[in-house]
């Protein structure tokens, strides 16, 4: 997919694994979600609300940095099709 195209990169999910810690980690996601809301190609507002809610349950930073790879491989068509995550969201 090229870049014109992408919503967020993983450029911009390596700054959740730099997070000082889990609340920081929260806010650098929803930031990324919400810039990829309200972009030339959004995600669905059910699925942006789904994806905050699922950010705001997370326990630590690793499971913050999760919903983030895996929101960016299911926007890349690479994710697992039987995955929890693939039958929720795609």
């Amino acid at each position: 997919m090229s870049k014109a195209t992408q919503n967020f990169t993983a450029e911009d999910l390596k700054s959740l694994e730099t997070a000082a810690d889990a609340e920081r980690a929260k806010v650098l996601l929803r930031a990324i979600v919400e810039k990829a809301s309200t972009s030339k190609y959004p995600i669905k507002p059910e699925k942006v609300q789904a994806l905050y809610n699922n950010i705001a349950r997370a326990r630590n930073k690793n499971e913050v940095v999760a919903i983030g790879w895996n929101m960016l491989l299911v926007g890349e068509g690479l994710a697992s099709v039987n995955s929890k995550y693939q039958k929720r969201y795609a």
